[in-house]
């Protein structure tokens, strides 16, 4: 039986609503008020970005510095687990949302409950064995070739191919040479490839999909730039308005 996971999404007839940080358009991002909604509101997948506490605890957060989504302060990856926890992630983006609390790794799985898909971004500069704990939490919950891994840091995809053959890996393309990042993509076993709106041109589409390749584009939920990523037929569009681009998709 073919596993569930992104492959098995993907479609001809339409691109997958990739969720950004969950419904992140109304609620904060990778809250758990966000995230479940992004589930309600017609997301195929959520992508996440996992980094991991000074005590070594996978824990869902975007930004490298605190500051910016939360009333704490400095880098993550310096801080404790208690520490995050006790932090508010929601009233930076509305008082309506004060005092929401920085979601665990295995606390987002029990939420999802195999329920949905996660494209987990891992962002460069983190500490060293983020991967191997990302494997083994994926291990713990029996969905190592459920969810799908990306990053624009290569060393992290070198090491969790190494690691284990049955996780589903992405590449960030970030306007290298085409072939070059062919063959690295080969040589991981991906055919996922994972492109910002700014590098997207029709030449880039073509070339990715005679190779076999899966493209999803980050839009930052551009209205008129998803129309046309629709028309262009991309394979999946990462949004902060899953809802959004339903509509649009359906109408």
């Amino acid at each position: 039986m073919r596993p569930y996971n992104i492959y098995s999404l993907v479609s001809e007839s339409r691109p997958l609503i990739i969720a950004k940080y969950g419904n992140s358009s109304r609620f904060p991002e990778n809250t758990y008020i966000s995230l479940e909604s992004a589930m309600d509101n017609y997301a195929d997948v959520i992508q996440i970005t996992l980094q991991m506490s000074s005590d070594g605890h996978l824990v869902v957060f975007n930004d490298l510095y605190l500051e910016n989504k939360s009333n704490g302060h400095g880098l993550l990856h310096s801080q404790s687990l208690d520490y995050l926890k006790n932090l508010d992630i929601g009233s930076w983006f509305s008082k309506e949302f004060k005092n929401q609390r920085i979601l665990t790794f295995p606390e987002l799985l029990k939420l999802i409950n195999s329920n949905i898909i996660l494209s987990i971004e891992i962002k460069p500069n983190q500490k060293p064995g983020i991967e191997a704990s990302i494997e083994s939490t994926l291990i713990q919950f029996n969905c190592i070739n459920n969810h799908e891994i990306f990053s624009s840091e290569y060393t992290y995809l070198e090491k969790l191919s190494q690691r284990n053959k049955n996780i589903v890996l992405g590449y960030h393309f970030d306007n290298e040479e085409t072939q070059q990042s062919l063959n690295f993509m080969n040589t991981i076993n991906s055919n996922l490839v994972h492109v910002n709106f700014n590098d997207l041109t029709d030449t880039l589409i073509r070339y990715f999909h005679s190779e076999g390749k899966i493209l999803i584009v980050d839009s930052n939920s551009r209205t008129q730039l998803d129309q046309k990523l629709i028309q262009l037929g991309v394979d999946g569009i990462a949004t902060n308005d899953p809802y959004n681009l339903y509509k649009m998709i359906n109408k």
